[in-house]
């Protein structure tokens, strides 16, 4: 495509070959309709001829007198300018004949008339003549050959094969034609098929068959970078790594591609970093490696797709992906001429306020939803590759049934927050979705009261995702080296009253990454497998975790080689009140608790806490293995309830004052006890490090009530414990009589009132205290025997 001045105005025209001439076709002056134009009159398909140059002078004459438009029609100059961005629902027409008065008056795109055949006089009158340049062809039949001179076609002669980059393009408006023939490189090391880092414009790639070497799964089959106006066409590729890569790419077409991927984590066609008004038509793509994206868009917008065939293999990746967070970044033109496994893509830009009830989805292949706020879904069915929410706020998503067919998520949740998904239904399906629900970069979502069922690796998987709530779930037939949940580089989630069920071998609950402040309350686990876990954090090199929270949680684990609770490399962990049961086999590793550090990525103390956890073995198992494991040490707790009680009344005693001493007599903990005589203490049973185990227990146990009797008693706490305390009242024998006064040492009287004796004697027998909180005067002969020991607190003894 070209675009000429026409005094004050600029318009888009191609150029199309029609026997022994050359048909200039206007298109006119909106550049995105330009393109769909030129897209629809010339087809790009492969039966567009290439240039030709004949070295003869002779026919070199010929050509500049009697063909001077040779070339022109596949010189595609396309404008870089921003435009507007198009209604998909205009119509598609060709352009009209026009003049000098049209031209000049032109001010509405469709009223510019259809193609006509324009002579170079009428050219040249209109200002239009000139910028078609015959370009030079050169045979090249080697890797390693830089494309370095403008408006040069170079035109591969045989197969070639490079170790690592093949072509590097060092210049513009050049024409890359492999007339078939492979290209094979990067075969030991990452690189690029055909390179265009260098950011030059005007280039076409067509024709190429290329490959890339064994287990290379950086390299890029053809790779575009600050580059305009280019055409890739006709190509096929077939790849370990990536396929098309365009890095701020713009006004480009790419066409009529084959592209199949087979390495994890890979791209077919990949626009990012403002890759602009590129159109995309009439590719066929398939991927068959695990996570693997067909169609791939990030931070770009305007862009067109159409007639594209995506089949990403089952649970292999996208197919569409857009992964936008600004609403401009999404307009684009995705219209239901694209099918997925089949299927056309039904995709919906920016609407708000809408219910959708009882939608049959499943005629679609993909159903994308982007930037679209206060949105209802109710009792649709989904199937195929299902639903993906894009930077959108304030669904209801309630009672709809997701089961997939070869997909690799029933849901995605991307950058969106305030999402209720209540009531549903997750079915990974007879082929197994790779998730049931991802929700990544997104926040405030409540998924509550569903089911998810037969995902390949992950039912609930959440990425980068805060402040979310998991609440009433049920998640059943985990399979082989599958999980439950999946909590990632989160904050402050909360999984609560989940119920996870799996009997199949090395599977695994709930697991987290990178997670900090999250509680795991009342979730009950059930694995049946052996080599499974009930939760397991991440085993990578600092994947740390932080102030995450077990409280209430049952755990039963019943395969061999089984763990309840696997901990790598975290800090501040607290598992309460759970009861974790791991069957107990000969010649088994099985552990309640498995702690392990690397501890080069750990730069605090590592605190486990554990408090009254609970097994069918008489004692929770914890392990510390692996690492440099001094940074680890783990505090077991356990409750001790305590009961106050008078035996003289037969009633419970309220504040009565409870202190705790651990082994070594130092005071640990105490309390007073409630309106019912209770009072429950959380006292340490050992510390755990790699140096060993640290004792707190025995603990001595001392209550005291007012005037009462202390009561004493000592403790092994080893579990969850009760005492009962009898505290009795202090005999009368501590009161006034008349005449001598005779008190019993071992009653512990506690005395609190001022006594006057009147002469008489006081007789104090037996080994005990006396507490004297009063003043004892006029007393005479005071006897003291067995070790009697008078206590005075601000009082005196004062004698007749």
């Amino acid at each position: 495509m070209h675009k000429k001045r026409v005094r004050d105005s600029f318009y888009y025209y191609t150029t199309k070959r029609e026997g022994n001439k050359t048909k200039s076709i206007y298109l006119g002056r909106n550049l995105i309709e330009a393109k769909k134009k030129e897209a629809k009159i010339l087809g790009f398909n492969s039966n567009i001829p290439h240039r030709n140059v004949f070295l003869i002078p002779l026919v070199l004459i010929l050509l500049f007198f009697g063909f001077y438009f040779i070339g022109s029609y596949t010189g595609f100059f396309i404008s870089n300018e921003n435009e507007s961005f198009f209604n998909e629902s205009e119509s598609i027409s060709l352009i009209e004949p026009i003049n000098n008065s049209e031209i000049i008056e032109e001010t509405n795109l469709t009223e510019i008339p259809e193609e006509e055949n324009i002579t170079l006089e009428q050219e040249k009158s209109l200002g239009l003549s000139g910028g078609f340049e015959l370009m030079d062809t050169t045979a090249i039949d080697t890797c390693g050959i830089a494309l370095d001179t403008e408006g040069t076609e170079y035109q591969l002669q045989n197969n070639v094969n490079a170790s690592s980059m093949c072509f590097n393009i060092t210049a513009s408006n050049i024409v890359l034609d492999c007339q078939g023939y492979k290209i094979n490189f990067s075969a030991k090391t990452s690189s690029y098929g055909i390179n265009n880092t260098g950011g030059y414009n005007n280039i076409t790639i067509k024709n190429c068959n290329i490959t890339t070497g064994s287990n290379q799964n950086l390299a890029w089959a053809i790779y575009m970078q600050k580059s305009d106006d280019n055409k890739i066409i006709n190509n096929t590729i077939f790849s370990q790594g990536y396929g098309i890569n365009l890095i701020n790419v713009n006004n480009s077409y790419v066409i009529n591609n084959t592209i199949v991927i087979s390495a994890s984590g890979r791209y077919a066609i990949y626009l990012q970093t403002t890759s602009e008004n590129n159109t995309i038509i009439s590719n066929t793509l398939k991927s068959n490696g695990v996570s693997a994206n067909l169609i791939f868009i990030v931070y770009s917008k305007n862009n067109i797709f159409s007639k594209n065939i995506l089949n990403a293999s089952r649970g292999f990746g996208f197919n569409f992906a857009v992964t936008e967070n600004r609403l401009q970044q999404m307009n684009h033109s995705i219209d239901d001429t694209n099918l997925v496994q089949g299927k056309p893509v039904n995709f919906t830009f920016n609407v708000s306020n809408v219910v959708y009830d009882g939608i049959n989805y499943s005629n679609y292949g993909q159903v994308i939803f982007a930037a679209c706020h206060n949105i209802t879904l109710n009792y649709s069915n989904f199937t195929n590759h299902s639903l993906m929410m894009i930077n959108s706020y304030n669904w209801t998503i309630d009672n709809n049934n997701f089961t997939s067919v070869d997909a690799y998520s029933n849901m995605y949740v991307y950058l969106s927050r305030d999402i209720n998904i209540t009531n549903n239904w997750f079915d990974g399906g007879t082929t197994a979705a790779y998730y049931n629900l991802d929700a990544e970069f997104s926040s405030g979502l409540n998924i509550i009261n569903n089911t998810f069922n037969k995902a390949t690796t992950f039912n609930l998987y959440s990425y980068s995702s805060n402040y979310n709530l998991i609440k009433n779930n049920n998640v059943t037939n985990i399979p082989n080296g599958g999980m439950g949940m999946y909590n990632y580089w989160a904050i402050n989630n909360e999984y609560s009253n989940n119920s996870i069920y799996s009997s199949t071998g090395s599977a695994t609950g709930i697991s987290g990454r990178y997670e900090k402040g999250t509680r795991y309350y009342n979730n009950t686990i059930f694995m049946w497998g052996n080599n499974s876990n009930g939760y397991y954090h991440g085993s990578t090199a600092g994947q740390w975790g932080d102030n995450i929270t077990f409280k209430g949680n049952n755990i039963q684990m019943r395969g061999v080689n089984s763990t309840g609770l696997m901990f790598f490399n975290n800090i501040n962990i607290s598992i309460e009140d759970s009861i974790i049961n791991v069957t107990r086999y000969a010649y088994s590793w099985g552990r309640d608790i498995n702690l392990t550090s690397l501890a080069t990525y750990i730069t605090t103390k590592g605190e486990i806490n554990v408090t009254n956890c609970t097994n069918d073995y008489g004692g929770i198992n914890i392990s510390i293995i692996g690492g440099n494991r001094n940074n680890i040490t783990v505090n077991v707790h356990h409750y001790l309830d305590i009961i106050s009680y008078d035996t003289a009344t037969s009633s419970f005693l309220n504040l009565a004052n409870v202190s705790t001493f651990n082994r070594t007599d130092t005071l640990y903990k105490n309390g007073t006890t409630d309106i019912n005589g209770n009072l429950t203490l959380t006292l340490q049973e050992y510390m755990k490090n790699t140096t060993g185990t640290f004792y707190h227990t025995n603990y001595t146990i001392n209550a005291t009530y007012g005037t009462y009797d202390s009561q004493t008693e000592s403790i092994n706490i080893t579990g969850f414990m009760a005492i009962l305390l009898n505290i009795t009242s202090i005999t009368n024998t501590c009161s006034y009589n008349s005449g001598d006064w005779n008190l019993n040492c071992a009653d512990n009287c506690d005395l609190t009132t001022n006594y006057d004796l009147g002469g008489n004697n006081i007789y104090i027998t037996n080994p005990g205290n006396i507490y004297l909180k009063s003043n004892i005067t006029n007393f005479g002969l005071l006897d003291l025997s067995n070790d009697c020991n008078i206590i005075l607190y601000n009082s005196s003894l004062a004698p007749s």
